[in-house]
Order: structure tokens, then sequence, then C-alpha cells
């Protein structure tokens, strides 16, 4: 069997050791990365073309539930977007991998697919009783959608970087590029006009850093 996992950032791709390799049960594993957002669906068709038997969508996501803290290991059991489409994983399939990381105390819930970012506690408190979801990323239900229609099993896999009573500072938006990796002079820039903001801005860099460190050792789980 052949695995494909998705990563929208570069960070995230890297808590894997080697971007091919074998799973702990012999199985062939790929890490792609995806543009952030609906064009990670080109790269889920990419995938299935090659001869992927499975999608797994592996980074980081923000908590929409209070009992979801930063670093907490994170699997969904549905799909949401804002549309109000969702789509459930195969269970059955999916067993195997994600009984694996056990050991890592993994959190379940379903998981709403946004367009942008969300930086707003506020906002994030009223998609999720909108939605009814535990957490958000801006992928995930892109993906699931594909691989359903072209028949192939479908698996979240996340780390907690925000809680949902994180703000984030409004210019992170800004300093995006389409890959969604943060484009340093821009963020400087938007730090220089909001000085305040360099606190908050740390603590959200000390939150992706523990986020990564739960996800490399998921990683390091599923290929020893």
């Amino acid at each position: 069997m052949l695995v494909g996992f998705l990563t929208a950032l570069e960070a995230e791709s890297k808590t894997f050791k080697k971007n091919k390799g074998l799973l702990y049960n012999g199985d062939t594993y790929v890490v792609a990365r995806c543009k952030v957002g609906a064009e990670a669906k080109d790269t889920a068709l990419q995938l299935i073309e090659e001869g992927c038997d499975i999608l797994i969508s592996w980074g980081i996501a923000g908590g929409a539930k209070s009992d979801l803290k930063t670093g907490d290991l994170f699997i969904a059991t549905s799909f949401k977007n804002v549309r109000s489409i969702e789509i459930r994983p195969v269970a059955s399939v999916a067993n195997g991998i994600t009984d694996k990381l056990q050991t890592l105390k993994p959190k379940r819930g379903d998981i709403l697919t946004v367009e942008k970012m969300i930086l707003k506690s506020t906002e994030k408190k009223t998609l999720a009783q909108k939605y009814k979801i535990s957490a958000i990323d801006m992928e995930s239900a892109i993906i699931a959608q594909t691989a359903e229609k072209a028949t192939i099993p479908y698996i979240c896999i996340r780390s907690i970087c925000d809680e949902i009573n994180t703000d984030m500072p409004a210019f992170i938006n800004n300093s995006l590029n389409r890959n969604g990796e943060t484009v340093i002079w821009t963020a400087l820039e938007g730090l220089a006009l909001q000085p305040k903001k360099i606190i908050p801005l740390a603590k959200l860099g000390w939150k992706f850093h523990k986020a990564l460190k739960t996800l490399r050792a998921a990683a390091q789980i599923l290929t020893s």
C-alpha cells in the first residue's frame, strides 16, 4: 500500500526525516507539499494519479474547543466546510494507523476547513458553536472531498497550535505567501507598526514549535 501525506508548510513536512520511506507496517509512504486552501486539491489529485491508496492530511490546526491544548495530537472524526458539507472517514482503514498513535493520547472530533486564517478567538468560538467542531484548518475538507470522489480512504492527523482563546496579530494574514509561509520582511514591517504585538507573536512562535514537536513524535512512531 502507498500512503500519501499532504502538508501545507515546509516545517510540517520536515517532521518526517525523509520524504519517502517505509511505515511501521511495511507500507510505503510519500510526503507531498500542497498549497494552503483550495489548491491542496491539485496535490491530492497528483498523489492519487501516482497510485496512493490512502491520503493523510498532516500538519497543525487551530483548536476550537476548550479541552484542546497546544501540542495535543488531534484525529478528525469528520470533515466539514463552511458550506455545511460533511464527510466521514473510512474507519476500518484508519484504525491501523491511528491506533499506532495511541501512546500520544490523541483527541478526536470534527474539523472545519475555512478559507482564511481565523485570527480572533471570538470568531473561533462563533464557528465552533455554529458547526459543532473541535478544530479548524484550511485543507482537510478539500482533500477529503477529493479522496472521496476517487474512492480513496482519507485520514486527518493534526497537532493543535493555537487554542480557542488565542488571538493572533492581524498582520499575520498579510505576511503569508501562497504556500502559507511567513514572508519575514512583511511580518517585520507589520511588527514595526504594532510593536506591542511582539509578545503575542513570540508566544505564537512557541505554540507552533510545540505543535511541531508533537508531529515529529507522531512521525517517528509511524516510521519506526
